[in-house]
């Protein structure tokens, strides 16, 4: 991603950004300067750690409005760990209404999307975080969290059947 051969492939890193609109171009029509926006600039270069950053809309969405309840720095902290959550879950899990998933490392910045993300579509979520974590995991949606492996073992294999698939 940002590594080259013998420097490092981008000058300056960062996907995730959010800030305020200082100037469009003559073709853009859906942000003014003084709009509060974030986005990823994964598709573009990266950069995001600068002070100023320019941003070709390659995709819809690649920037958005911000969102009024949010900070700007919370609002950074969104785009990556979102976004890969949801593939996880929705495009490689395939996730359905009524199944169970279990969130290893639920208090995280994926984590806690994923969560978030897996109740929307109906699952049944076991988080697993620290024991400190675990009143924020619990009030994002997880119904089950469980720090201490051995309980948790056991409590899957009294919730799911394991097949064997090959055949033995």
């Amino acid at each position: 991603m940002g590594q080259g051969l013998l420097k490092p492939k981008y000058k300056i890193l960062g996907s995730d950004m959010a800030g305020r609109v200082e100037a469009v171009g003559k073709n853009v029509e859906q942000f003014q300067p003084g709009d509060e926006v974030f986005g990823t600039l994964g598709d573009c270069g990266f950069g995001a750690y600068a002070e100023f950053v320019s941003v070709p809309i390659k995709k819809k969405q690649d920037l958005a409005p911000k969102p009024t309840n949010l900070t700007f720095d919370e609002a950074a902290a969104v785009p990556q760990a979102a976004v890969v959550a949801l593939q996880g879950l929705r495009d490689k899990g395939q996730i359905q209404p009524g199944q169970k998933v279990l969130i290893n490392g639920a208090s995280g910045g994926n984590g806690t999307f994923a969560v978030q993300i897996a109740k929307s579509f109906g699952a049944e979520v076991t988080g697993v975080c620290s024991t400190r974590k675990m009143d924020m995991v619990r009030s994002i949606g997880a119904r089950v969290l469980c720090t201490d492996i051995t309980r948790l073992l056991t409590f899957y294999a009294h919730s799911f059947s394991f097949y064997n698939t090959r055949n033995e």
